[in-house]
């Protein structure tokens, strides 16, 4: 091959640098030559076959292969013109995967060049013939025997085969616990003809790999499905009835976004200065820009808030997404994934795998604020009414809930294209159209688990669940407190028990090592993780707090740590608090539960449209994490103003708020209602409740001080304690 090069004439350095055909000929010259002489050869040496079918043009020639007619007649043209340096049969071969450095790093998914493959068309006279298709081959080996694989040079017995090959690879990388009996998955990606079907290709190179298998010792395996296999669509897709309802969806809510804005900047003027505007008014401005623009960018408290509840929700977006993105960003295609393996020895890595354990927290408050304001209302003899309780928490959680879900079902697949994109995109359009019904019933950490729509709101159900239950607790409680005491000290025996019962009778690991072998992680994940059962442990005693807070008040009692904890806050001492209480938190904080919807669009397109294998380390997942982050408060700005701002504003119309004003006492702690904005929905909000005549709805516990001793104030405000489930 250097000789060719030897015959090359440049005039200027320049013109080395750009495209020349006859240097791209010089490059693929030797391997298309060699490979298209040797294809047809039977081979038993392991580096001639891997060369052949990997290093070579791939194509379904042989008649036993059980192909199409089409399908074969289209892989002989190409080989024959690749051998002639036909333009389209070169672009063909160049856009599919070549055996590239990186394997025993890690660099086991190659996607070729999608894009090139795709824009190959081969004409027969005025006819299309075929396109270029790029099926995407899943390929592992089944390791059997009780043969190590390791073989000295003294050994004459047997040729190496694969499974010599896979065990030197292994000790290449530093890998000496291996215990599994299947390979990693590699795959490869061929560009060949659009008439060859994805079991054409599974049959052709399944009896390429043939050679490989050793009874008793190895076995390749091949697998290609429908979603592997791409061939570029000229005409497009025609939309679904589904698509065009939510593009009527959102041109409807469009108008009212125009219309109440419209009004708002118009007719509203003449209100100027006046208290009351009266209900229709406020159902005219529930939608406009301006009102809930100017609200949601705000940066404003009032002094009587804990403002640090701003940064910890934040903080927590923050964190989920960044573990998120380091999920995303090692389970996709990167020339190094083998350093995945080695994440939970790095101690800049424990923040992100035991993330998992932050939604405990979010568990208690919600607990916290719930039974507190529960025993508070029946206090004072306000009544209870179970239907509102249920009806309120779920209108107020569910609109931009169900818009994730349609957009998820519908258009989320049709935002871009990869090798990838059916894989992640494709599939979780297929989740929720299947499972849709599942979220908006708060069901889906029980049914069908494994194809969850939006598999991050398994915490909206395990909270909304906690919240149907908590009356169970709650009102006996209210009614016969000894009785209830020792039933929720029955039930927060059970919540520790049974977690333990279910993981030594499973034999489940204790944490979960995403970095290790998945299988363990999926069953913690299916059995503890995400069931009511076993994460309501923090949930009550959360509402055991709950009810001490609201005994303490009652006898004008103080306990040291409460005290201290308060005061803290009131005072807004320490730099931490300073932090957490920062201005710009303020506006960011009111994103947490649309960016927590809608954070898995951003991560979803950008693992489906990606390539090219990438590069992973901590500076390009930062790096990544910043752009996603951006993307998501974005998006999560649109959903807020167009679906969650709204409904909240309809919400508090329809179900009429009436605040209710109480002395705070001279001693001890006392929870007393202050004015201001209603919070925005869900359990993600801490369950926090609004300070109304009815439960359910969500407001935020805020801490000042009142003479000596630390009172506690509720205020109808935008904290919302985000929970970040995982």
């Amino acid at each position: 091959m250097f000789s060719c090069f030897f015959k090359m004439k440049f005039k200027r350095f320049s013109e080395i640098l750009l495209p020349n055909p006859f240097l791209i000929l010089c490059l693929l010259y030797n391997p298309v030559f060699g490979s298209a002489t040797r294809y047809q050869k039977n081979s038993s040496n392991v580096g001639d076959i891997l060369l052949n079918i990997f290093g070579g043009p791939f194509a379904v020639v042989s008649s036993q292969d059980e192909a199409s007619s089409a399908c074969q007649e289209h892989s002989k043209l190409y080989l024959q013109a690749l051998a002639n340096m036909t333009p389209w049969a070169i672009n063909m071969y160049d856009a599919s995967t070549k055996i590239p450095s990186g394997l025993v790093t890690g660099n086991v998914q190659q996607l070729g060049n999608y894009d090139q493959c795709l824009r190959i068309e081969v004409q027969n006279g005025d006819v299309l013939a075929f396109r270029g298709q790029q099926c995407r081959a899943t390929i592992h080996f089944e390791v059997t025997g009780e043969d190590s694989g390791n073989r000295t040079r003294t050994d004459t017995r047997r040729s190496l085969d694969m499974k010599d090959l896979f065990y030197a690879a292994l000790e290449a990388a530093g890998v000496y616990d291996w215990k599994d009996t299947k390979s990693a998955p590699y795959v490869w990606a061929f560009c060949v003809p659009s008439s060859c079907s994805t079991t054409d290709v599974q049959r052709a190179l399944q009896k390429s790999l043939s050679p490989l298998t050793v009874p008793g010792r190895v076995e390749a395996m091949v697998s290609v499905t429908s979603s592997d296999c791409h061939v570029a669509d000229p005409t497009g897709t025609q939309l679904s009835a589904a698509d065009l309802g939510i593009l009527v969806l959102l041109a409807v809510v469009l108008v009212f976004l125009i219309a109440s804005t419209s009004y708002d900047l118009i007719v509203s003027r003449k209100y100027a200065g006046k208290k009351s505007k009266g209900v229709a008014h406020s159902v005219l401005v529930s939608f406009s820009l301006t009102t809930n623009g100017r609200n949601l960018l705000s940066c404003s408290t009032s002094s009587d808030t804990m403002p640090s509840l701003n940064g910890l929700r934040f903080i927590s977006i923050f964190w989920i997404l960044l573990g998120h993105t380091y999920y995303m960003k090692s389970v996709s295609s990167n020339i190094n994934n083998i350093v995945v393996k080695h994440f939970d020895q790095s101690l800049s890595m424990m923040l992100i795998m035991n993330g998992t354990l932050t939604t405990d927290t979010f568990f208690l408050l919600s607990g916290i604020l719930l039974a507190y304001v529960f025993m508070r209302d029946r206090q004072k003899k306000q009544p209870f009414n179970l239907a509102t309780f249920y009806i309120h928490r779920y209108l107020r959680l569910t609109p931009p809930y169900a818009f994730v879900i349609f957009f998820y079902a519908t258009l989320l697949s049709r935002l871009g294209s990869g090798p990838l994109w059916d894989t992640w995109a494709g599939a979780n359009r297929d989740y929720c159209v299947a499972n849709w019904w599942t979220n908006l019933l708060y069901i889906n950490n029980y049914i069908n688990l494994d194809q969850m729509c939006l598999n991050q709101t398994w915490y909206l159900a395990v909270d909304m669940q906690l919240f149907w239950l908590s009356p169970l607790l709650l009102y006996p409680l209210a009614r016969w407190p000894r009785f209830g005491k020792g039933l929720l000290a029955f039930v927060i025996f059970l919540s520790i028990i049974i977690p333990f019962a279910i993981t030594f009778a499973e034999r489940l690991t204790a944490v979960m090592l995403y970095n290790k072998d998945l299988l363990p992680v999926a069953a913690v994940y299916s059995f503890i993780y995400t069931k009511t059962y076993a994460r309501a442990g923090p949930y009550l005693i959360g509402i055991a707090l709950g009810y001490l807070l609201h005994v303490l008040r009652n006898k004008h009692i103080s306990i040291p740590m409460v005290r201290m904890y308060f005061s803290s806050h009131a005072v807004s001492a320490g730099p931490v608090n300073a932090f957490l209480s920062w201005r710009l938190f303020v506006p960011l904080s009111r994103l947490t539960y649309s960016a927590y919807l809608c954070h898995y669009v951003v991560l979803l397109y950008n693992a489906g449209s990606i390539r090219a294998p990438g590069y992973l380390s901590e500076y390009t997942v930062v790096h990544e994490f910043a752009g996603n982050l951006m993307f998501t408060l974005v998006l999560a700005a649109v959903i807020s103003l167009a679906f969650e701002v709204p409904f909240m504003n309809l919400d508090r119309i329809v179900i009429k708020r009436q605040p209710r004003d109480a002395t705070p006492t001279a001693k001890g702690v006392s929870i007393v209602p202050a004015a201001g904005n209603a919070v925005q929905p869900s359990g993600f909000h801490s369950n926090t409740i609004h300070q109304d005549n009815r439960e359910g709805a969500p407001s935020v516990y805020v801490i000042s001080e009142k003479t000596s001793l630390p009172v506690v104030q509720l205020k109808s405000y935008e904290n919302k304690a985000f929970d970040g489930g995982r």
